[in-house]
Formats: C-alpha cells, sequence, structure tokens
C-alpha cells in the first residue's frame, strides 16, 4: 500500500491523481481508432482501460483514507471508529449549513 502513496510524498494531491487516470482512460479512447484492431476488440481495450483507470483512481482514495487513518492512531490513538464519527458530524453540519445558504 505504501508505494502507492508516493504522490503524497511528492504533493501530487488525489484530484490530480484521479484527473490524470481520467485523462490517460480519455486518451486511450481517443486514440483506439488509430489501433489495427476490429471494433469489437477496440471497444473491448476502451471498456477495458476505464476500468483500469476506475480501479487505480480507487486504490488512490482508500489508500489515502487509510493512511490518514493509520497515522491518526499511529500518532494521536484515535481509532478509526471514532474517525469516522468525527468525519460524519463534519459532514453533517456542513451539508446543514449548505442548506440554510441555499435556503433549503
Amino acid at each position: 500500500m505504501g508505494s502507492s502513496l508516493v504522490h503524497v510524498i511528492r504533493r501530487v494531491n488525489n484530484p490530480m491523481m484521479l484527473a490524470m487516470a481520467d485523462y490517460v482512460a480519455r486518451y486511450v479512447a481517443d486514440n483506439a481508432y488509430r489501433l489495427e484492431l476490429p471494433d469489437d476488440e477496440r471497444q473491448r481495450l476502451v471498456d477495458g482501460f476505464r476500468r483500469v483507470a476506475a480501479m487505480t483512481s480507487s486504490i488512490i482514495t482508500y489508500g489515502y483514507d487509510h493512511a490518514v487513518s493509520s497515522a491518526l492512531f499511529d500518532v494521536a490513538g484515535m481509532p478509526e471508529a471514532l474517525l469516522a464519527r468525527l468525519r460524519d458530524q463534519e459532514v453533517k453540519a456542513s451539508l446543514a449549513d449548505a442548506k440554510i445558504e441555499l435556503g433549503l
């Protein structure tokens, strides 16, 4: 898992990583026509590459979340369940504030 977080150490944030995964998948899709493959094989290649990009994106976000949880536990003794509960409380508060701002 550690090697999947090299981007964090290099100050490349998750949104940048996710955008790049999407960019590469789109690049393959946009340029697959250049390959001398039957249409169905070309489509399977594009679909497969999109699935790989989606899986990579999942690993990136999960790895980051797991690393943060582990670090908080190691440094502050904060268990993952407490972190999740605090996160949920903050998200609920932010949603409530957004509804007030939008007049909902």
